[in-house]
């Protein structure tokens, strides 16, 4: 079974502070909801945000459509750091990977 948070410390065996999946994947989508163009992949079954951590560090795998007209390469690599940074900031864990996987494009102006 695959670990499903990440211990912060383990200052003594009274207590422990763990950050589970949900909250990377929380705090990546305000990430990604701050960005103009780039959408999470709706999907009815699968998540869209994939967090996998392995002794005891984290990777995530964004699943993203972008507005058409952006410039994929620019956007992308601004989305890896700004995901990276907010998770950074608000649990003092640094983030080993951050892949976007890009499955299509927006056409606003066929709406």
């Amino acid at each position: 079974m695959a670990q499903e948070y990440i211990l912060l410390n383990k200052k003594d065996e009274k207590s422990i502070v763990a950050l589970s999946k949900g909250v990377f994947e929380a705090i990546t989508k305000i990430s990604i909801d701050e960005f103009d163009g780039v959408y999470l992949v709706d999907r009815k079954q699968a998540k869209s945000i994939h967090c996998k951590i392995k002794d005891n560090k984290l990777a995530l795998v964004i699943d993203v459509k972008f507005k058409y007209g952006v410039n994929v390469n620019r956007v992308s690599t601004r989305l890896q750091s700004k995901v990276h940074e907010a998770i950074l900031n608000m649990t003092g864990l640094n983030c080993h990977v951050v892949n976007i996987r890009i499955n299509g494009f927006v056409f606003d102006h066929l709406k």
